[in-house]
């Protein structure tokens, strides 16, 4: 303890163990940034030398906590700043946020690393920033019209299964036979907001997925599972494209 600190334990403002654990906290912050250093360190000791490899150095180089938070608070404010978003999606948002840019393995994989530094830059890329407040947009405006179903994970699914299968064999969204799987698609819809199946239901679903389907948000989910080694979600960008396609044909 320095002399400041001392004075205060003698003088009852502050307890030993007080002291104690703000020591271990600054100590683990220490040692975290270590170990990302050394987890930088052998991802650069790994690679070759070449022009490339020193831009990649320099794009590694990790963030301090301070900057972490920064970015995060700086992100969540462009992106819902005074909008009553869709809370269940602004609470996913803010847990994933919290790993915007999650520490880097203690020995990462080349794939890691390279995930890292996209990862890195997406969360910083004005576009992909824009994406996500004009996801944000449109859900406050749904919701100012008594939309509060929520994310729909189901639909998700079900949107997964039926869609999933019709490019496989060979058809075309623009085409006739696509009607049976749209139909079935914008039925689910309809029941689960409480709407008819009609031309104004099948136009609010274009407008949902024209904001919400942008292959930024999906990669950031890609590039925060392989950083964490997690089970890399598989791609739902060609399904909701040809959901799209079919709305804009029917």
């Amino acid at each position: 303890m320095d002399l400041a600190t001392t004075r205060r334990v003698l003088a009852r403002e502050l307890t030993v163990p007080e002291v104690a654990a703000a020591h271990a906290d600054a100590l683990g912050l220490q040692i975290r940034t270590l170990r990302q250093r050394r987890a930088a360190l052998r991802v650069i000791a790994a690679r070759g030398t070449t022009q490339e490899d020193t831009d990649f150095m320099h794009r590694l180089a990790p963030l301090s906590d301070d900057q972490r938070r920064r970015l995060v608070h700086d992100f969540i404010d462009e992106t819902f700043g005074g909008l009553d978003a869709n809370p269940e999606f602004v609470a996913m948002m803010r847990s994933a946020l919290g790993t915007a840019l999650p520490d880097l393995p203690d020995d990462p994989t080349s794939q890691q690393a390279d995930a890292w530094v996209e990862l890195a830059g997406l969360t910083q890329d004005p576009g992909f920033r824009a994406a996500v407040r004009r996801m944000a947009e449109h859900q406050a405006a749904q919701r100012a019209e008594g939309d509060t179903t929520g994310l729909h994970h189901e639909l998700t699914e079900a949107v997964r299964e039926t869609v999933g299968a019709a490019p496989e064999r060979g058809v075309d969204p623009g085409s006739p036979e696509a009607a049976p799987h749209l139909d079935a698609l914008t039925a689910r819809y309809a029941e689960t907001f409480g709407r008819p199946d009609d031309a104004g239901l099948r136009h609010r679903l274009l407008d949902r997925l024209e904001v919400g389907n942008d292959p930024r948000a999906e990669r950031y989910w890609q590039l925060l599972a392989v950083v964490n080694g997690w089970p890399v979600p598989p791609s739902l960008t060609p399904v909701f494209a040809w959901f799209t396609t079919a709305l804009r044909g029917s």
